[in-house]
């Protein structure tokens, strides 16, 4: 790890990895990914970006862990090492809206009508039945299977993936002013391709970029 980068990872430890999931379970080895993708060995950063584009976004899906990995994402795309910067910027954008999610290339992201879509499944409304069902049940076995579901409800997790993405979707939104100066300046994967710069995220006037 160069030392100049390290301020980029500022609370990466703060966060409780082992406690979220991604799609293979604890998210635990999330942070060392995301400090290889500061790191001077070209080989174990691109190894970093498969590892996190297969688990905090697996086919489309997201998990607990993946609006937590966010904060640091944007950090590394504007500042990183310049190879690190692309892919990096690309995870995000694919953090924030994919293939099945609630947009339209032509007319942007309908945030209203995914928002409305994924209050349906949100953790409160699922909460109460799992936890009538749990107080009912007299089977020893499926009552502890329901109580795990329940626990699992309760930390903030939904089955339905629109709960998930959205919860991407928002982590990513406040920081695309900064993604769109930065799309303005460098590659084109950044640029009217990306889902930061559809309708539906922020349009504020952007920071100024970092220089390479």
């Amino acid at each position: 790890m160069i030392d100049e980068y390290e301020k980029l990872l500022a609370g990466l430890d703060d966060v409780d990895w082992a406690g979220l999931e991604h799609a293979y379970g604890s998210a635990h080895d999330v942070p060392g990914h995301i400090r290889a993708l500061c790191g001077s060995d070209e080989e174990a950063r691109e190894q970093a970006f498969i590892s996190l584009s297969s688990s905090i976004f697996h086919q489309g899906s997201r998990y607990s862990a993946s609006p937590a990995a966010v904060p640091f994402l944007p950090r590394i795309a504007i500042a990183a090492p310049a190879a690190a910067r692309e892919d990096t910027m690309m995870l995000i954008t694919r953090l924030a809206v994919d293939w099945h999610d609630e947009y339209d290339v032509t007319t942007g992201i309908n945030a209203a009508g995914w928002r409305a879509a994924a209050a349906e499944c949100r953790p409160a409304e699922l909460l109460p039945w799992y936890e009538e069902q749990w107080a009912v049940e007299t089977d020893p076995e499926k009552r502890a299977e329901l109580q795990e579901i329940r626990d699992w409800v309760a930390a903030g997790n939904s089955f339905d993936s629109r709960w998930s993405a959205l919860q991407a979707y928002d982590a990513v939104s406040p920081n695309s002013p900064a993604f769109l100066s930065c799309s303005t300046t460098r590659t084109p994967v950044y640029g009217p391709g990306s889902p930061t710069s559809w309708p539906g995220f922020p349009k504020s006037p952007p920071p100024p970029c970092p220089a390479s």
